[in-house]
């Protein structure tokens, strides 16, 4: 009979434990990283009006996720800090926002998207 050996293989929250005996072989999950439209969709309506609200669908797979809108000057005019994992909406009230370009973005892990809103009074 074959050496007896046990392998463990840690994947985010998943655990896989196998024993292996004779004629092992290496198994695994290959996870492809999420495209930028899986982890923020584009704002809606934009451009966006006075007084609107604007909603921007985001999928954070990373913990400590942040949220920023920056004026055209790089000011921040809103910051959503340690967004939790999964599915939400962030919303963007213009009603205190000058007419004008502003860009939105979505801080994750070393990823960072970043899109545009335009804003009309």
């Amino acid at each position: 009979m074959g050496t007896s050996a046990d392998y463990k293989y840690e994947h985010h929250l998943i655990y896989y434990k196998a024993t292996c005996v004779t004629n092992c072989f290496q198994v695994g999950v290959e996870q492809t990283p999420a495209t930028e439209t899986e982890l923020m969709g584009d704002a809606y309506p934009n451009p966006a009006s006075d007084n609107q609200s604007v909603i921007v669908p985001l999928n954070i797979t990373t913990s400590n996720a942040r949220f920023t809108v920056k004026n055209i000057l790089g000011q921040v005019v809103l910051s959503y800090d340690n967004l939790s994992v999964g599915k939400q909406d962030i919303t963007i009230n213009t009603q205190h926002l000058a007419s004008g370009l502003y860009l939105y973005a979505l801080e994750a892990g070393n990823t960072v998207i970043t899109k545009k809103l335009s804003v009309t009074k």
